[in-house]
């Protein structure tokens, strides 16, 4: 179990509790990340599902304390290469 958090603008996703949660996840040090709810890792959408997408498909599940367990749900490959091309 690891923790980390920040108090900068949810209107911006390059925070250094985001970057730490990425690391971890992406290194497979973390089954899930908790969030007090969506509001507070983001503001905007897009960069928001796109920051949800990238741990989600490392196996990691975002889980909300007010909203549950979040999920990006992409319907199609244009929305998903949408966000992919946001992260870049």
């Amino acid at each position: 179990m690891g923790e980390a958090h920040d108090t900068g603008s949810a209107r911006c996703m390059d925070r250094e509790g985001i970057k730490e949660v990425s690391a971890a996840a992406a290194s497979g040090q973390m089954d899930a990340v908790l969030i007090k709810n969506v509001s507070c890792l983001g503001r905007d959408i897009l960069p928001t599902l796109a920051y949800i997408a990238q741990p989600n498909r490392w196996g990691v599940e975002a889980v909300s304390v007010t909203e549950g367990i979040i999920k990006n749900i992409v319907p199609n490959e244009a929305i998903d290469h949408i966000i992919d091309t946001m992260q870049m």
